[in-house]
Parts: C-alpha cells; sequence; structure tokens
C-alpha cells in the first residue's frame, strides 16, 4: 500500500495508490460484457427475422404456382371450377407443379411452428431467457450503488485522503531540512504523528476501497464465463433447426421427385408451348440472307493458302523442372544439345494476303501464334526423307488473354512439310520474305 523511495539520500514514506482507476477499468469491463449480451440478442432478433422471411417466401412461392403457373397449364372447367384448384390433375407435369406448390406451403408452415408455435419451445427460447437474466445482473452490477456514482466516489474519496497525505510528507520534509520549529505546523515531530494518524485512516479506507473492486471484479468475471458460454450456445442451435427445416424440405422434395420421373419432357414442353404460341417465333421468320449472315467466302477472299500439315521445331519439356537443376541442365544443353522434336498436331497454318503466317488452334478457338513475313528472312529449302524443311528468321507474336499482342525477341525457327507440298508453300513465302543465302546443316 505505500512504497519507500530514496530521495537525497535519505528515506522518505511516498503513499503510491495501488488501486487507483480500478472504478473507470470495472466499469468499462462490465460495459463491454453488457455490449456482448446486446450482440446476441440482436444476433437472436435477426435469425428469427431472416427465418419468418423465408416462410414469407415460401409462401410467396407456392402462391405463384397455384395462381400463375398451375391455372395456365389446365384448361378450364366446364362448370366454372377454379382448375387450379384440382388436387388429382391428370398432367403429370402439373401434379409436379402441385407437389413443388405443397412443398413450399410445407417448409413455410414448418418454420412459423419453430418461432411461434405453443406446443414446443423456440430454438432458442432457452438461451434468450439466459441472455436476459444476465443483462439483468449485468445492471444491478453496473447500479449506481456499486460500480456507478457510489463506486467513482469512494475511489475519489480515497485518492482524495492519498493527496493529502503526500502534501504532509513534502512537508514534513521540509521541515526536517529547519533547524528551528517556531510553529507545531513545521515541526517535524509533531508532522509525523499526523501523517500516521492520517495513514490509519487512509489504510482503512483503501482496504475497504480494495475489498470492493476484488468483489466487483470476481462477479464480472463469473458473470463473462456465463455469458459467453451461452453466446457459444447460438451456433449449433442455429445448426439444429436449420437441420430440421431441411430435413424436412428434403423429404417433401422427395415426392417431388418421384413425380418429376413421370414427366414426358417433350410432351409438356409442346403442351407449354402450344399455350403460349404466340410468345414464339415461327421458324419461317427466321430467313438467312447476305445481309444478316455474311458469306464465309467473303473473308476467305484474304487467305493466300492454308495448311495442317506445317509443322515446327521446339524443345521437349525436361523431366525436372527445379530451380536447381538450371546451371546443370544450361550446361548439359551447351555439351550435348537441347532435344527437339517437330509438331503442333491439331493446330491449322494459313499465310493472308497482307503477308502474315498464322497458326490458330480450331479446338481451343484461340491464335498461337504470328509471323510478319514481310520482316522476316527465309532460308534455301531443303529435302530430306520426305520432308521439305527450311528456316524463317523474325520475330514471334502472340495473342494474350486480354487481347493484347506479344511481341517476342527475334530469333531462327525451324520448319518442315510433307515434300509434295513444300515448293507451293516456299514460293509464296518468297513472294514476302527475304531469301538468306544460307541452306539447312
Amino acid at each position: 500500500m505505500t512504497r519507500l523511495k530514496t530521495v537525497d539520500t535519505q528515506i522518505i514514506e511516498v503513499l503510491d495508490v495501488a488501486t487507483q482507476g480500478a472504478a473507470a477499468a470495472l466499469a468499462k469491463r462490465v460495459q463491454q460484457l453488457q455490449a456482448s449480451v446486446t450482440v446476441g440478442n440482436q444476433c437472436l432478433s435477426t435469425l428469427r427475422n431472416a427465418s419468418l422471411a423465408s416462410a414469407c417466401f415460401y409462401n410467396e412461392a407456392a402462391g405463384y404456382l397455384r395462381s400463375d403457373v398451375y391455372p395456365h397449364l389446365l384448361p378450364a372447367r366446364p362448370d366454372g371450377q377454379d382448375a387450379g384448384c384440382d388436387p388429382n390433375p391428370s398432367s403429370s407435369l402439373l401434379s409436379v407443379i402441385g407437389e413443388l406448390a405443397k412443398s413450399d406451403l410445407a417448409s413455410a408452415e414448418r418454420i412459423h411452428n419453430l418461432w411461434e408455435s405453443e406446443k414446443r419451445p423456440s430454438p432458442f427460447g432457452n438461451i434468450v431467457q439466459q441472455l436476459n437474466l444476465q443483462e439483468q445482473k449485468v445492471n444491478e452490477i453496473l447500479a449506481k450503488d456499486r460500480l456507478g456514482k457510489a463506486h467513482q466516489r469512494m475511489e475519489t474519496n480515497l485518492m482524495g485522503k492519498a493527496a493529502e497525505i503526500n502534501a504532509s510528507i513534502s512537508q514534513l520534509r521540509m521541515a526536517c531540512l529547519q533547524y528551528l520549529a517556531p510553529e507545531p505546523e513545521v515541526d517535524p515531530y509533531f508532522l509525523a504523528q499526523t501523517i500516521r494518524q492520517s495513514m490509519d485512516a487512509f489504510q482503512s479506507i483503501e482496504y475497504e476501497y480494495t475489498q470492493r473492486c476484488i468483489y466487483e471484479g470476481e462477479a464480472a468475471q463469473r458473470l463473462e464465463k456465463v455469458v459467453f458460454s451461452t453466446l457459444q450456445e447460438i451456433p449449433p442451435a442455429h445448426q439444429r433447426m436449420v437441420s430440421e427445416i431441411m430435413n424436412g424440405a428434403n423429404e417433401s422434395l422427395m415426392t417431388v421427385g418421384a413425380k418429376a420421373k413421370e414427366v414426358d419432357p417433350h410432351a409438356s414442353w409442346n403442351i407449354f408451348e402450344s399455350i403460349y404460341k404466340d410468345e414464339f417465333p415461327d421458324d419461317n421468320t427466321l430467313k438467312i440472307t447476305a445481309e444478316n449472315h455474311p458469306n464465309e467466302d467473303q473473308f476467305l477472299q484474304f487467305q493466300r493458302l492454308r495448311l495442317t500439315t506445317l509443322q515446327v521445331q521446339h524443345r521437349v519439356p525436361g523431366s525436372s523442372d527445379g530451380k536447381k537443376l538450371t546451371g546443370l541442365r544450361r550446361l548439359k544443353d551447351c555439351l550435348f544439345g537441347n532435344k527437339t522434336q517437330y509438331g503442333t498436331p491439331g493446330t491449322v497454318w494459313s499465310i493472308s494476303e497482307a503477308g502474315h503466317l498464322i497458326q490458330y488452334h480450331p479446338g481451343e478457338s484461340r491464335m498461337l501464334r504470328v509471323y510478319n513475313l514481310r520482316k522476316c528472312k527465309v532460308s534455301e529449302l531443303a529435302y530430306d526423307g520426305g520432308w521439305g524443311y527450311f528456316i524463317l528468321e523474325g520475330a514471334k507474336m502472340s495473342l494474350s488473354d486480354t487481347g493484347k499482342i506479344k511481341r517476342g525477341t527475334k530469333k531462327q525457327y525451324r520448319f518442315r512439310l510433307p515434300e509434295d507440298q513444300a515448293p507451293s508453300f516456299y514460293d509464296v513465302l518468297k513472294e514476302f520474305c527475304i531469301v538468306m543465302s544460307c541452306q539447312l546443316a
């Protein structure tokens, strides 16, 4: 309760109140607990309102099926009876629609019974009662006679006594430095006796206040455990409620599924189309003309040549792509060369009238690479083993997923194609490319 401090090599007593600020800290702690209880109640209220709103949606869906869909699919009866109220329709499609409406009504009734039935408790009834009781206890702790003004008044009184004693200690320190004491107020002995009496009264007040803080702190701690235990019960209770609703809905939909197996989709669609025949266009109204469907020949006139047998040389992927082996793999490539092969099966190569060599993948509906032949060089054509080989030197361009053209660096690319197709293809290349003097090795 007191602490000794050294000032000017002399030991003097300085009062240090350990419980300073306890009133505000305890009040804030309990107020946060009160906010947690309020949030719990709001969560339960939101869950209840959301469940009842879903019940309204189920009722609206059932009403729509019965009043809007069902009557339009069933012809009117001659006796004037509402066809939509027929409990046993002959059509299998109408039977499915009727079962769907019953399922929606059953789900709505099931939700209402969970919350508003008098025969069974609410899904969160016990939790709501516990939170209300805990809210009362929180309000009791925050009342004026506990952590309210009474507790703050006790701390203010305690701190005031401590300030008076510290002032007397300062006077005692100054009196000890004087040689004479003309008045009792500056007599060190008199001041020491006064401080002892004040300390006795202060210790009694501090002990009472400390006991009060310990009592209120323990009460708040016990209430915290109860509140958070109650809040932890909300998710499992909500899960049980949703499971009960979903299980009931699944049972209802099993009947709908059994009825749906009896539906002939083609016959039902024909009936539906015959009822709303004005909403469907006639097949004869859609006529293909040059204005609404351009002829493909208009685009093919810009194509100079098209091949599916052209192959380009590419590297064979290695068995390992680890970063640690990159240096070793480069050394091996320098010594023994890269493993390469020809091929790009399933792609189409074409040369446009503008002088672009384009590789297209029909299966993936995307362009793989483009060469601007007017900026490329081509080697002499060489034959070997039934194939015609040539080198194309230039920059490859490709199309990204966003539609932007990516331009590569200038490289040499090796191509081959069957020997019988090589001359005609090479003649077209020479029209756009510069022929290099080098030949294939």
